[in-house]
């Protein structure tokens, strides 16, 4: 597998046309889009050509976001823009507001004042795979070539230091594969293992597209072993909060009385 970064030479603005500067920036790289590729494309670039900024000066904190503000030692507007987004606020540390948005968990509701606009946050699309359907099909018009498409964005994993990539959104390929029914390396029937293609691709993504200055919004992946369809998205990967092994377990899957 290949996973080929696609860097522009300055930053999107909004009123680009996204998917002819990726073309460009794939031309200029040498790089040619074939069918089963994977695009991945970082959730900045959304923001920056759809111009998906909330303005700081414009929010109005409440109380409670000022009181929540002191606690996690960050600015009230930002805190205010935060609880406005999110679907569910599930706990805070300091920097930091654990949300729910669009079926993802995120920090902050996945609201950033990096690499954005001096006093705004880069928000996600309301519908992130809507969005990435919409690459995928002005791809597919421009190219002939039939694409997964995957919207990148840092996120976290409990226990670990440092950001990993998440899949925010997903188009036009199975972000699934099923182990199930599959033997293991010892002829055991695998019972339960669904590996989640679409968040590894994004994380591959990540690792060549950087979190700072490095102008590299697209990465075109090459080899995986995905599934292509037009009736593929997000949906098979998104958990109800009490099958989910991690917020499951701290919200509605504590032990039982005597068992602690």
């Amino acid at each position: 597998m290949q996973v080929i970064p696609i860097g522009l030479r300055s930053p999107l603005a909004p009123g680009d046309d996204l998917v002819e500067e990726f073309l460009r920036a794939c031309s200029d790289s040498g790089v040619e889009i074939a069918t089963g590729d994977v695009v991945a494309i970082a959730t900045k670039a959304i923001s920056a050509v759809e111009g998906l900024y909330i303005q700081l000066s414009d929010v109005r904190p409440s109380s409670t976001a000022c009181k929540l503000a002191r606690g996690v030692r960050m600015s009230p507007e930002f805190v205010q823009a935060v609880l406005d987004r999110a679907d569910q606020t599930l706990g805070c540390v300091r920097h930091a507001i654990l949300t729910v948005v669009s079926g993802t968990v995120a920090p902050n509701a996945g609201l950033d004042a990096k690499n954005a606009p001096r006093g705004t946050l880069a928000a996600w699309p309301e519908d992130p795979d809507l969005e990435a359907w919409r690459i995928r099909e002005e791809i597919r018009r421009r190219t002939q070539a039939r694409v997964g498409v995957i919207l990148v964005d840092s996120g976290l994993i409990p226990l670990r230091r440092g950001t990993v990539g998440l899949a925010v959104g997903v188009a036009g390929m199975e972000p699934l594969v099923d182990y199930r029914g599959r033997p293991d390396i010892y002829g055991r029937t695998i019972r339960i293992t669904l590996m989640d293609l679409a968040d590894s691709l994004a994380s591959a993504a990540h690792a060549v597209m950087g979190e700072g200055d490095e102008l590299t919004p697209f990465a075109l992946i090459k080899g995986a072993r995905v599934k292509i369809a037009d009736s593929y998205g997000r949906d098979s990967i998104l958990l109800p909060q009490e099958r989910c092994a991690i917020i499951g377990s701290l919200t509605v899957g504590r032990f039982p009385i005597g068992t602690e």
